[in-house]
């Protein structure tokens, strides 16, 4: 279960004389309870080992038994594409086959941090002449800025690989305690360099891998400007390896992970 509610209910029924082994799988980056009841919980499933030490750093008393399981993507599915076939996409989707593109993927909660990244549009395609933007899961409208930028709205989940898979570049600009970041880790699966929030699980998340930018302020529009253009320093050099980026955060992965938790 993820609701904190129903876990609390759950919980009261114990000492009534209920006897059941009582799973907390969290889906966020951390949590906090008031009352004596969470020691009723018999397991507690993180994302990352951040939230697991933020949420005890919450709590003078922590007892549930915890386990860290991340999250999981299909490796199948979200994957590199060779040059050739990404020029093919980009073609495709409209874009030149030598373009650069970068991606924003979310909903346009503010939270989510569209509202920067459309104040980042105009800094970008100003500075770098041969870069594209696309604009994916935003369900407003947003500004017109010109043939560079495409505003995509909603994708149907089965077809956002092929966007990832011809992109460049992801920004990923989440504006609160990110609990593992999804899209970031799709994005990354697919090829691209990410440069995101440090909020949250996403240190975690990313790893220090070679792929990762992360941005300490991420309030502060200039601290974007810095990160991508190191990221687009990095372009060229940078080839993604497809064995290691299908056993990064892989479904299998997170899978065994999770049933593991389960029977110990």
């Amino acid at each position: 279960m993820d609701d904190i509610m129903l876990l609390a209910g759950f919980a009261q029924l114990k000492p009534m004389g209920f006897d059941f082994e009582l799973v907390y799988s969290y889906h966020g980056h951390s949590f906090k309870t008031t009352g004596n009841w969470l020691n009723q919980v018999d397991k507690v499933l993180f994302l990352t080992e951040l939230g697991y030490h933020q949420t005890k750093s919450n709590h003078q008393e922590f007892t549930p038994e915890v386990f860290i399981i991340g999250n999981g993507v299909d490796s199948k599915k979200y994957y590199p594409i060779n040059a050739g076939d990404k020029k093919l996409a980009k073609i495709n989707k409209g874009f030149l086959a030598d373009d650069i593109v970068i991606t924003w993927l979310s909903n346009d909660r503010p939270k989510k941090g569209l509202q920067l990244f459309l104040k980042l549009i105009p800094r970008l395609v100003q500075k770098y002449p041969n870069l594209k933007v696309q604009v994916i899961g935003n369900s407003q409208p947003i500004p017109h800025f010109g043939s560079r930028v495409s505003a995509i709205g909603r994708v149907p989940n089965d077809d956002l690989p092929i966007y990832l898979q011809l992109s460049d570049l992801y920004c990923f600009t989440s504006l609160w305690e990110e609990g593992f970041g999804l899209t970031l880790t799709e994005a990354a699966k697919c090829g691209n360099l990410v440069i995101a929030s440090e909020n949250g699980g996403i240190p975690e998340v990313v790893n220090g891998q070679s792929f990762s930018f992360l941005v300490s302020s991420p309030n502060v529009l200039s601290q974007w400007e810095i990160q991508i253009e190191n990221a687009m320093k990095t372009l060229n050099s940078y080839t993604p390896d497809p064995i290691f980026l299908a056993s990064y955060h892989s479904l299998e992965d997170w899978e065994n992970k999770f049933l593991y938790a389960l029977e110990s």
